[in-house]
């Protein structure tokens, strides 16, 4: 298991050249580019913009730390005296950016067929059934596109791994209405009742679909009828009409996948907790295919 460096705060202002190139910023806090000056390695410092106790942070570090599996962001390090309010994770850095930004924004990309969608969907689904399938279950609690992190070689990574329990939901709630964040955030979540595993397939669940159809699954630039896709999604399989949820942009579609992804997916966003599937069973139905 990875070996998780602890960073004075001194080593992160190094690393960072003062925190100088931020590339990224959420709800969690923000991102910046970094590199190890003794190895050069390029790392992505996340400062953590939320109160959270000392003892809750490292016990949330020490449960992910020792986490390693080719569907995670690798953590290398963090940095707890760094200020009450200046926590930091120090992850390997990934140079794709996260797949919102190539499903919904980089439209001319050819990467995005049909093929690699699907690989990038049972890749996730692989690295969510890992957390699941720990001694003590580790919840993700935050899935969503953003995310899902990609690298150099578009290989899908999950970040932010846990830290969506360190967050307290009230403060979400407020950027969620304020349109700051996108989020998908299933009944329990909403309720303030506890995260379950069953939430992270929740949003794995979300997740595929907007994989599948290539649009944010509430998505106020469309007509009327498909502003939120989950209804839209739930009507055109009653219909039999699998194609018409899948992007116009694709060319080719193996259907018999695209038939079993929605299957699937409409299966983890049940609003019951209990009648979603495990991670576990979600993989073993889209490896059949």
């Amino acid at each position: 298991s990875p070996q998780l460096v602890q960073f004075s705060f001194k080593a992160i202002v190094a690393t960072t050249r003062n925190f100088s190139d931020k590339i990224g910023a959420g709800i969690l806090g923000s991102v910046y580019k970094g590199v190890f000056p003794d190895s050069e390695t390029v790392v992505a410092v996340k400062k953590l913009e939320i109160n959270t106790s000392d003892r809750d942070f490292r016990n949330c570090v020490s449960e992910i730390g020792f986490l390693s599996h080719d569907s995670l962001v690798q953590l290398h390090g963090f940095c707890a005296d760094c200020g009450p309010d200046n926590k930091m994770l120090v992850y390997e850095f990934l140079s794709n950016g996260s797949l919102d930004k190539l499903l919904f924004e980089d439209s001319e990309d050819n990467r995005l067929d049909w093929k690699f969608r699907f690989d990038t969907a049972l890749s996730v689904a692989r690295g969510v059934a890992y957390l699941h399938q720990q001694q003590v279950p580790v919840i993700h609690g935050n899935l969503k596109t953003e995310n899902i992190l990609l690298d150099k070689n578009f290989q899908p990574k999950i970040s932010d791994t846990g830290l969506g329990l360190l967050v307290d939901r009230r403060k979400i709630k407020t950027a969620l209405s304020s349109g700051r964040v996108h989020g998908y955030f299933s009944p329990e979540w909403i309720a303030d009742s506890p995260l379950t595993t069953k939430t992270d397939v929740y949003g794995f669940g979300m997740i595929l679909l907007e994989i599948i159809g290539g649009r944010r699954i509430l998505d106020l630039s469309q007509k009327s009828e498909q502003w939120n896709f989950v209804d839209w999604v739930s009507k055109q399989v009653k219909a039999g009409n699998y194609v018409g949820v899948a992007d116009p942009r694709l060319s080719s579609i193996d259907l018999e996948q695209l038939r079993r992804g929605i299957d699937v997916a409409v299966w983890c966003i049940q609003d019951d907790a209990k009648s979603r599937p495990s991670m576990a069973k979600v993989v073993e139905e889209l490896e059949k295919v």
